[in-house]
């Protein structure tokens, strides 16, 4: 959110501050934002944001002898 960064390019001229940006990666979407004050001139961090969902990684059947039950 500093200008002059990726991130400000990105983010749009319509998004305003601590907006989000939509990353994608192999596993699919994050979104990733991040709060900036000026402060003296100088520009400091006060928040970040991260978007995470919980899926289901494997489903499967272990097999296990009748023997094991009794």
């Amino acid at each position: 959110m500093i200008p002059g960064t990726v991130p400000f390019d990105l983010k749009g001229s319509t998004r305003t501050k601590g907006a989000v940006i939509h990353l994608g990666h192999p596993g699919g979407i994050v979104d990733v934002g991040a709060t900036i004050e000026m402060r003296s001139g100088e520009h400091h961090y006060v928040e970040a944001a991260v978007g995470r969902t919980a899926r289901r990684l494997m489903e499967g059947y272990v097999l296990v002898p009748e023997r094991f039950f009794r």
